[in-house]
């Protein structure tokens, strides 16, 4: 900046106010110094990448448990498809949507012990489902996943309190 401001002291009887306002030529002169400046440093070689660069963890899930999950989650709603109407909604409610026995008894107008049953009869019947499939999966040389895809699939998430 202060080279700027003594090119502007030794130059300004250069100064030709039919080209150009005087902020004009105050900031061409200014711009073109810092460039100048630039140009003087040289181009330096780009530094390497140090070891730690490469070292920082990516938090994001592999492509391989990404593609997984996905087959889970297709195969998970396969299989509650196949369950009755308020059974596979209670589960999807419990198990996917985070809602509370009692939130889920409220919205269907139902008592609480109703939701339960309808909850738990479903369980059962999914787990055989799912364990079908499987079965069939490995008969015929289909199965991909991991073996405990069923069990890990029905963990219930954490009740929260109501």
């Amino acid at each position: 900046m202060q080279e700027a401001f003594i090119k502007v002291w030794l130059k300004a009887a250069v100064f030709d106010p039919s080209r150009s306002s005087p902020i004009t030529w105050l900031s061409a002169l200014a711009r073109n110094t810092a460039i100048d400046r630039l140009r003087a440093r040289g181009s330096r070689p780009a530094e390497p990448l140090s070891a730690a660069a490469f070292a920082v963890p990516d938090p994001s899930a592999s492509a391989c448990a990404t593609l997984e999950a996905s087959e889970q989650s297709r195969l998970m709603a396969s299989c509650i498809d196949q369950l009755q109407d308020r059974q596979a909604a209670a589960i999807r409610g419990a198990f996917f949507g985070g809602a509370t026995y009692v939130e889920l008894a409220s919205r269907e107008g139902v008592p609480l012990s109703t939701v339960k049953s309808w909850v738990r009869r479903g369980l059962v019947h999914l787990k055989c489902i799912c364990t079908a499939g499987a079965a069939a999966e490995e008969e015929h040389g289909l199965f991909v996943a991991s073996q405990e895809r069923p069990a890990s699939i029905l963990r219930p998430l954490p009740m929260r309190a109501h």
